[in-house]
């Protein structure tokens, strides 16, 4: 997993500790308008929907829908907030990597270790933004995959 944080600006993501990579604006925005905050919102980032290996668009998955992001026996619940390089995927939030005991820190952080994305269609919380609300339809999302 790489560290992303891109959005709004936070002590822990800024242009000050993320450098050129920083940029203020993610694919999606909040209900209000404004780009997340990698800080504090749980968010995975995909690929480029022009990827040559894997398509999000192809697979039914819309910016906005629910991820459940698993590391080390841990299971953290995000939503597609944001796009990338079309030739990486594994990237998420500062608030995403925090949560699941991996270093955040954007110039350097991350793991080379496991990590498995699951994105759920048809998921997206109202409003985008509440991590309550993703962690229901992420749980819930889970519970009828692991039924079948």
């Amino acid at each position: 997993m790489s560290i992303d944080c891109d959005g709004r600006t936070a002590a822990q993501c800024s242009r000050s500790t993320d450098g050129d990579a920083f940029a203020p604006e993610t694919a999606v925005d909040q209900s209000d308008g404004r780009p997340f905050n990698a800080a504090t919102t749980p968010y995975v980032v995909l690929p480029r929907p022009d990827n040559p290996t894997w398509s999000y668009r192809d697979a039914g998955i819309s910016p906005g829908d629910v991820a459940a992001v698993i590391y080390n026996g841990h299971v953290e619940y995000a939503v597609f907030a944001d796009v990338g390089p079309r030739q990486q995927i594994g990237e998420a939030s500062y608030a995403t990597a925090a949560a699941l005991g991996i270093d955040p820190d954007p110039s350097n952080g991350g793991t080379r270790g496991d990590v498995t994305y699951v994105l759920f269609p048809h998921t997206r919380p109202n409003p985008v933004e509440s991590h309550y609300q993703a962690v229901q339809r992420g749980r819930a999302a889970a519970a009828l995959l692991v039924s079948r």
